[in-house]
């Protein structure tokens, strides 16, 4: 399984608010699944999809997503290659950009590599893992790219939406024209939401220096890709064939933790 993309980087610093008072103690990625804690499920989805550096950008007071990898016994890499997992603490640019943009500096990342948040879970529908759609789409296409998923109609008020049309390559190869944020309202047909899975270059973190900060004050990585985008540049989706659980909210957390179990009962993940 040779992939272009060797490198990994999880944001794992933020403090998961939206769903205290698990959070208060606990890391919100260390919650517990039938199969392990939720950063544990997410490092091996990486390991499975050849990944062989996981840069873990984490704060003060979460030692122990540390701890707890470092003490369980991850996958073996699929072709025998050794693993190397890195943590480091966010420096002072807040968000989930600025937590990509201290992976960069402090580790001198100058080829492109995988992003994923540590606390959303894939399922696997078919032979591969979300990750590793990912890295066959920029395998294929040699330019960045997002995950997308189909949302309701009612989630889209919550969700980053992509404008799409078809990419010429394959039915779930789609160019994005546009990046809305958590949209009022949406006339378009397809509902393509971004989720935790991106492929960047030196180009994007390029956009991802300059992006202005959100009203909190915080500079996010969906910023510099409306940006990259508006400035012409091409940007495609991976419409995933993965079932998506967003575990940051109590109600999301539930859902992701009764579709485990299923899983666990049939013995499958």
């Amino acid at each position: 399984m040779n992939t272009l993309i060797k490198i990994a980087v999880i944001p794992v610093a933020g403090s998961g608010s939206r769903i205290r008072p698990l959070s208060l103690v606990m890391p919100k990625e260390m919650l517990a699944t039938p199969f392990g804690p939720i950063i544990e499920l997410v490092t091996n989805e990486l390991i499975d999809s050849g990944i062989e550096r996981i840069i873990y950008v984490t704060s003060p007071g979460k030692e122990l997503i540390e701890s707890h990898l470092k003490a369980v016994d991850l996958h073996e890499h699929p072709e025998g290659k050794s693993l190397s997992l890195e943590f480091i603490n966010q420096n002072e640019i807040p968000g989930n950009g600025g937590a990509i943009l201290t992976a960069v500096e402090e580790k001198s990342l100058t080829e492109p590599f995988i992003v994923v948040w540590g606390d959303e879970v894939f399922l696997k529908n078919g032979e591969k893992t979300r990750s590793r759609e990912l890295l066959d789409a920029y395998e294929a296409i040699g330019k960045p790219c997002i995950l997308l998923t189909e949302v309701d109609e009612k989630d889209i008020p919550k969700c980053g939406m992509a404008v799409t049309e078809a990419s010429g390559i394959h039915d779930r190869l789609l160019k994005i024209t546009e990046l809305v944020e958590k949209p009022a309202e949406w006339p378009h047909e397809n509902r393509h939401a971004s989720v935790g899975g991106y492929v960047v270059d030196q180009k994007m973190i390029e956009y991802l220096t300059k992006a202005e900060k959100a009203k909190d004050g915080e500079v996010y990585l969906a910023q510099a890709i409306a940006d990259y985008i508006q400035d012409g540049h091409e940007l495609f989706g991976v419409l995933t064939e993965c079932e998506w659980h967003e575990t940051g909210s109590m109600d999301g957390y539930v859902a992701a933790f009764e579709a485990l179990a299923q899983r666990r009962k049939q013995g499958i993940l």
